[in-house]
């Protein structure tokens, strides 16, 4: 369970949305926090039990938290938005016997350039760990695609990327974790919605695991079939995980225009994401443009039927041979295994 906290600054007398609003927003139903994270995770976690609790009053104005560049003071701001409301809020026991997991702290203006998560080492109310934390403005309030996007911090998950290797890291449509509202579904209510996260993140949660996908083989020729990641429940693996000669990985999934939180995205596609966790942005959309494009919306990053990817760095194919009802069928060669017939119609280079 999370909990969200609501904070008006003492010259901000404004409150965004009444309580009902942040209560409502962990609802298990489409376009609620509970029903998003259940499905994204393929109900491995929920966060039923959490709770929103109504405006309490900083005790500074909001310029106080700002220095000279306008960025804010997080640190401060995290310790009297708690002290606000601590009289109201039992931290350890949500009233079902349950400490609260994180804490979505919501603020009535804006604080510098942005929402941000991550996590505090705090004790509250006797109990001492690590809180997943999310700090919000307003305009982040009426994006569930942006607070589902902070509480992936709060989870521990990077930003992800495309591959054109500047220093934005939101210019993916793909993945929450990268453009949390670019090709959303716009809720009436809540915004633009989040949008699945890549699976390799999910993979490194826990939410999925080799059992249920793929690991190609460098010395033979699979053919895989894949259903879209949204896609409740599958028969088939849900991802190929390629591992790499340096330690490294692909994660090839299948994309498509369906349900409550990818409707909208820029096609059905094969996608395959470049995964390093050395980087600040480990997972990197692969482009088959040269230069890829600045945001990942391009058929480049689209593999579809009679297109092949090749990998560079280890020699293997990944080649998308017909659609299927729900997704993809594909083919990975692995690079000692390749027939003698390496480059086919349809071939892009990396």
């Amino acid at each position: 369970p999370w909990v969200s906290v609501l904070c008006k600054f003492k010259d901000r007398p404004n409150e965004t949305e009444p309580l009902n609003y942040f209560q409502n927003m962990y609802a298990n139903l489409p376009a609620g926090l509970d029903h998003y994270w259940r499905e994204v995770s393929y109900d491995q976690i929920n966060v039923v039990g959490s709770n929103a609790y109504d405006w309490v009053t900083l005790p500074k104005n909001r310029d106080e938290y700002l220095d000279v560049n306008n960025d804010p003071d997080l640190s401060q701001m995290f310790d009297d938005c708690i002290a606000a409301v601590d009289a109201l809020v039992d931290f350890s026991d949500n009233g079902f016997g349950q400490a609260y997991e994180g804490i979505n702290m919501m603020f009535n203006d804006t604080f510098g350039c942005c929402a941000w998560g991550g996590g505090r080492y705090e004790t509250l109310d006797g109990l001492s760990k690590l809180w997943r934390v999310t700090w919000n403005p307003p305009w982040a309030i009426h994006k569930q695609g942006t607070i589902a996007h902070e509480m992936g911090h709060g989870f521990g998950l990077p930003h992800a990327n495309n591959s054109d290797g500047d220093s934005n890291p939101y210019d993916s449509p793909w993945d929450v974790m990268s453009s949390s509202g670019g090709y959303s579904v716009n809720d009436p209510v809540y915004g633009l919605l989040g949008k699945h996260i890549n699976m390799s993140y999910k993979y490194n949660l826990g939410w999925v695991t080799d059992a249920v996908g793929f690991v190609a083989n460098p010395s033979s020729q699979q053919i895989v079939t894949l259903d879209y990641t949204a896609k409740a429940s599958s028969p088939h693996p849900r991802f190929i995980r390629i591992p790499l000669s340096n330690g490294t990985n692909y994660f090839v999934e299948v994309r498509k225009k369906v349900g409550n939180y990818e409707a909208n995205l820029p096609g059905n596609a094969v996608i395959v994401h470049h995964v390093d966790w050395n980087r600040n942005e480990p997972a990197w959309v692969v482009d088959g443009d040269n230069p890829p494009a600045n945001y990942a919306d391009t058929e480049g990053v689209m593999w579809k039927v009679g297109e092949t990817f090749y990998d560079a760095r280890d020699g293997y194919q990944v080649s998308v041979l017909a659609v299927t009802t729900d997704g993809f069928q594909i083919q990975i060669n692995g690079p000692y295994g390749l027939p003698d017939l390496i480059f086919a119609d349809g071939f892009e280079s990396p």
